[in-house]
Order: structure tokens, then C-alpha cells, then sequence
């Protein structure tokens, strides 16, 4: 873009020699103060002029505005040179003060106001070079500004759908080892299930042997009747032993012995 911006200095001495010493002296001051660059400076000195002359109020006016452009206080400067632009009788004022109201909003990067400008100036002064480049220069900025739109937005998009993928990894995985963990977790239960306790071992090793027989009566061996008679027999023999010991002998016999010789 080029960094055009108009200045009105009060080039004309005949303006400048309508108006009182006192008033002169102030202007020229802070026109000299400008020119010095000393834009700090020349913003306060333009600020106390209060000129009555309603065209040397808006010359005023119009180099107060490129002061405070010059410092970089581009809303500052887009009002002042704005207001100018509407109310001022004077089209070559006004012209400028659009075009300068331009590369204010240029230089704030409102480039959509920045056109606003430009093309007022342009309704102005068709033959102005520097502001029809100007719009063109604002036009592709706002261009760039909404590819760069497009641009972030695609990023955005591709980011967050990598984050998305990132995430459904990462859940995928989790579930994967959540899923492997549950099924460890089942196959000790299931040995566990299957681990025979203390009493199982006790109750498989008892169903693991053959059922030991009821005895049987062997080879020899009387039965439970004959049993019973027998005893009933040995009764009865001993109860007649009885019978005889308690009956009295005889006397016994003297028996003669014989010697053995």
C-alpha cells in the first residue's frame, strides 16, 4: 500500500496572514513541530489552537488527525479525519480526509472500513491514483483474510479430527486391556472353580476308591443258628458239671501199698 497521507501545512502566507499574530505564531509553531516529526509535540500544540476561522479549524483540525496517525493512534485518527470527511463545505478536504480515514482503518487491519473509505474519496476525486491503489490493496487484503479463514478453519477441523482419532485410540486401547484384564481375571476364577477345596479332595478321593464290601462269612465259618445251639449246649454241659461237683463221693479206699522190691 502506499503510505500516502495528505497534509495541509497552510502553504498559502495569505491564510495565514488574515488571522492575529498571536494565532499565526501558534500555527506555524506546530506546523514546524510536525515537520521536526516531533509528533507528540505537534499533537498538544494542535489541540490548543482554537482558530474561529471555520476552514483554519479544519485545517487544524485535519493535521491534529495525521499527528496522531504518525504515533500509531489509528481509531484516534479514523474519527477525527471521518467527521472531516462528513461535515466539512471543502470537497478537497473532504477527499483527503477519506483517504486518510482509509489508511487509518488499513493500518488498524479493519480492511472492510478501509474500502468504505476509499471508495467515498474516489466518488471525490475520480483521478486520485494513490487511493484507487489503496483500494485495491484493502480488497486483497480482505482476500487473504478470508482464505486465511478458510485456512484456520480446515486446520481447526483437521486438528480436532485428529484429537477425535487420538481419543478413539486411546479408548479402544483402554477398552482392549480392559477387556484382557476381565478376561485373566475369569480364567484365575475359572482354575480357582476348578481346584478341587479340602473337602472335594476329601469327598473325590472317597468316590475315587471301589466301595469297600460288607464282610462276608468265609470258608469255616458257622452260622448265627448254629451259633446259638452250640452256646446253648455248653451251657448245659456246664450246668451239669456243676450238678456233679456239688454231689458228696464216697469214702475213699485205703489202698495197700506194695513196696517194689
Amino acid at each position: 500500500m502506499k503510505q500516502s497521507i495528505f497534509t495541509i501545512l497552510l502553504l498559502m502566507q495569505a491564510w495565514i496572514c488574515a488571522y492575529s499574530q498571536n494565532e499565526k505564531r501558534a500555527l506555524m509553531d506546530a506546523n514546524s513541530t510536525y515537520k521536526n516529526e516531533n509528533f507528540e509535540d505537534a499533537e498538544n500544540r494542535y489541540r490548543t489552537l482554537d482558530p474561529k476561522d471555520p476552514t483554519l479549524k479544519e485545517i487544524s483540525e485535519f493535521n491534529l488527525a495525521d499527528a496522531l496517525y504518525r504515533q500509531g493512534k489509528f481509531e484516534e485518527s479514523a474519527e477525527i479525519f471521518g467527521k472531516l470527511a462528513r461535515d466539512s463545505q471543502d470537497a478537497n478536504i473532504r477527499s483527503k480526509s477519506f483517504h486518510n480515514e482509509g489508511n487509518s482503518h488499513v493500518a488498524a487491519k479493519d480492511y472492510g472500513k478501509a474500502v468504505e473509505s476509499y471508495k467515498s474519496a474516489l466518488r471525490l476525486d475520480s483521478n486520485a491514483e494513490d487511493t484507487r491503489y489503496n483500494l485495491a490493496y484493502a480488497r486483497k487484503m480482505i482476500q487473504q483474510q478470508e482464505q486465511q479463514k478458510q485456512q484456520n478453519q480446515q486446520n481447526q477441523q483437521g486438528q480436532n479430527q485428529d484429537q477425535k482419532d487420538q481419543d478413539k485410540g486411546e479408548q479402544d486401547k483402554n477398552k482392549q486391556d480392559q477387556n484382557k484384564q476381565e478376561q485373566d481375571q475369569q480364567g484365575d476364577k475359572n482354575k480357582d472353580d476348578q481346584k478341587p477345596k479340602d473337602g472335594d479332595q476329601e469327598q473325590q478321593g472317597d468316590q475315587g476308591k471301589e466301595p469297600k464290601p460288607s464282610e462276608q462269612q468265609g470258608e469255616g465259618q458257622i452260622s448265627k443258628e448254629d451259633a446259638e445251639r452250640i452256646l446253648k449246649a455248653l451251657e448245659n454241659a456246664e450246668s451239669d458239671l456243676q450238678k456233679k461237683l456239688r454231689k458228696p463221693e464216697g469214702k475213699a479206699q485205703k489202698k495197700k501199698i506194695e513196696k517194689d522190691w
